[in-house]
């Protein structure tokens, strides 16, 4: 009874274990990073969330959240999936990436919203693509 209870327990720390270091892994390669970054430049009044990665106090406190910007003069939505002459950064939303012309994945991403440059793009709360 004690031995199956000592392999019962040892099996849950080694499967959080895992856990804890898929996560680490994640926030370390920015796959989930800029997702949880710290909204210093949000301004009053916006609403709070949760800060996973940033500065302060502790790792869990809360920041201004950053809503998306209306579309601007640096941004359009696509036409008939694809960007119009002038805006060739595609974004996409779900992912919070950006791409460029000349980029891995540019040709096959179908876009979200289109930008006139990578700087509008990361302004939008979008960060540029790896590869």
């Amino acid at each position: 009874m004690l031995v199956k209870t000592f392999i019962r327990f040892t099996l849950r720390l080694l499967v959080l274990g895992g856990l804890l270091a898929a996560l680490r892994r994640a926030f370390d390669s920015g796959r989930l990073g800029d997702r949880f970054r710290h909204g210093s430049d949000d301004g009053p009044g916006a609403p709070a969330r949760l800060a996973l990665v940033g500065e302060g106090p502790s790792p869990f406190h809360t920041v201004p959240a950053s809503p998306p910007r209306p579309a601007g003069l640096g941004a359009v939505d696509p036409v008939e999936g694809d960007c119009p002459p002038g805006f060739p950064v595609k974004g996409k939303r779900s992912s919070g990436i950006f791409h460029v012309p000349g980029g891995l994945s540019y040709d096959r991403t179908v876009p979200d919203r289109c930008y006139a440059t990578a700087e509008d793009a990361a302004a939008d709360g979008l960060r540029a693509a790896r590869r």
